[in-house]
Parts: C-alpha cells; sequence; structure tokens
C-alpha cells in the first residue's frame, strides 16, 4: 500500500477512535443511546468509510507514476486509455508524463465511489496489482474486543453503509 496513502488513513482512523471514546463519556448508561450519540457513532463509521474511499484514490494516485515508468499498469489503466486517448496523450506533451497520467486517473477516480467492496477490490487489483486491506481493516474497529471481524464483516458492513 502506497506509504502517503496509508498515513492519511492512520491519521483519520485516530479521529474516529477519538470519536468511539466519546461514546462511553457521552452515554455514560446502559440501553438505547439518546439521539446525540447516535449521531456521534454515525458520523465515526462515516468518517471511516470515506477513509477507505480516499486510500483507494490516494493509493492509486501514489502508485501510478511508478507503475507507469515500468510498463507495470494493469488493465484499468488501458481501460482509462481507451476512454480518453486525447486526454492521455495530452500526458506525454509534460515534462513528467507519469504524474500528469496519475493526476488524469485521480480525477476519472473521482467520479467512482470507493466504499463499497468490488470496486474497490476492483480498482486496487486492476489498477495497482494490490490486494484490498479488508484483513487489516477488520482488526481495526475489534481492537482489544472480544468480538472479532473477519475480512467478510468489514466487506459486509461496508455496503450496508452506503
Amino acid at each position: 500500500m502506497a506509504a502517503q496513502a496509508k498515513r492519511a488513513l492512520n491519521k483519520t482512523l485516530v479521529r474516529v477512535e477519538g470519536l468511539l471514546a466519546l461514546r462511553p463519556v457521552i452515554h455514560g448508561t446502559t440501553g438505547r443511546p439518546k439521539r446525540h450519540v447516535s449521531d456521534v457513532l454515525r458520523g465515526a463509521l462515516v468518517l471511516a468509510v470515506a477513509s477507505l474511499d480516499s486510500l483507494v484514490v490516494d493509493s492509486v494516485v501514489e502508485t501510478v507514476p511508478s507503475l507507469a515508468r515500468k510498463g507495470a499498469l494493469r488493465k484499468t489503466a488501458g481501460k482509462w486509455i481507451k476512454e480518453d486517448p486525447q486526454a492521455v496523450l495530452a500526458c506525454f506533451a509534460q515534462t513528467d508524463p507519469h504524474t500528469r497520467l496519475s493526476a488524469l486517473y485521480k480525477s476519472q477516480l473521482g467520479e467512482v465511489t470507493f466504499q463499497l467492496a468490488a470496486p474497490t477490490e476492483g480498482v486496487l487489483r486492476d489498477v495497482i496489482n494490490c490486494e484490498p486491506p479488508w484483513e487489516e481493516a477488520a482488526s481495526i474497529p475489534t481492537k482489544g474486543s472480544e468480538d472479532a471481524w473477519a475480512a467478510e464483516d468489514v466487506i459486509l458492513r461496508n455496503s450496508m453503509t452506503t
């Protein structure tokens, strides 16, 4: 996974953990939480899912230049070239065409949501040959808990929030 993208994800997850740490303080009792408590928890979930979206885009943008230089971009990159050959040709006129290609892909990815498992897996595998981070993502929300999640739980919960 791309280093800068992972650092950004980790910073966001610290914010998510902060929101989750508020729950016992603002709820403080058993039973159904008040609306403001539920809103904080919902906000934490939305922030966590949005961080996944950002992780995918940032990973591709960070990785594309080096993969393009090596000729190692995968099949989806070729599909994007076919969809907008003029934009790709314009990249070749730039001083650093590989970085410009990365920016082009970022604009392409801005039109897609990566809050669902299938598009996330597709882009990570088919553009930068990277496996999705489901196992790592599963360990985060249940750290220190008896109810550990599996990768399938992350995929299921991810699809339920969108």
